[in-house]
């Protein structure tokens, strides 16, 4: 769950992913593991905030090496 003024993340998402249907999504989240299961966001394409810039290179390896 991402709050922006116009759009929130799940739907920019999906729609991104209707024009790009291979596009990977990484979702930058302050929201608990929890409220983020609840949202029906596949945990491995989110990292949770705070987070290094360690973590975040990992976490796009990681998706990229998935695909």
């Amino acid at each position: 769950p991402l709050v922006m003024p116009e759009i929130g993340g799940r739907e920019l998402a999906r729609r991104l992913l209707d024009l790009q249907p291979t596009m990977k999504a990484l979702f930058l989240s302050s929201y608990d593991d929890e409220t983020i299961r609840q949202h029906r966001i596949n945990q491995q394409f989110v990292l949770q905030q705070p987070y290094r810039q360690t973590g975040l290179i990992g976490k796009v390896r990681e998706m990229l090496d998935a695909a």
